[in-house]
């Protein structure tokens, strides 16, 4: 499995950074009374997003590193928050992007998913 290049940013910037739990259940409306629900699935991956700060020569190791995954294999990432911990993560369904900061910066915005481990 690969894994995040230490090359790149290790954390996210904190102000966007956003982590949420994914939704396994299968909710069924009823004629009367309350919601039916049950799982889905045996498991589900917990989407997160945030932005990463970068130079030019970062982000097109980032692409690199997408088209070795292929946008879509698992790979190792550190935990966001400096816990010392390892997540198995991929990339979420939207592609990554960037807006320039100026000059050589650029904010890119990354749509990602913890797996199951």
């Amino acid at each position: 499995m690969k894994a995040w290049p230490a090359t790149l940013p290790q954390n996210f910037d904190r102000p966007d950074y956003l982590d949420t739990i994914g939704d396994n259940r299968l909710l069924t409306e009823q004629e009367s009374g309350a919601v039916k629900g049950r799982p889905r699935f045996s498991y589900i991956p917990d989407p997160f997003q945030g932005s990463m700060r970068m130079t030019s020569a970062q982000y097109e190791i980032l692409r690199t590193f997408w088209k070795d995954v292929g946008g879509v294999l698992p790979f190792s990432m550190p935990e966001p928050g400096k816990t010392g911990a390892t997540w198995i993560v991929q990339f979420g369904r939207k592609p990554f992007s960037r807006t320039n900061l100026g000059g050589d910066r650029w904010r890119v915005q990354l749509d990602m998913v913890r797996l199951p481990q």
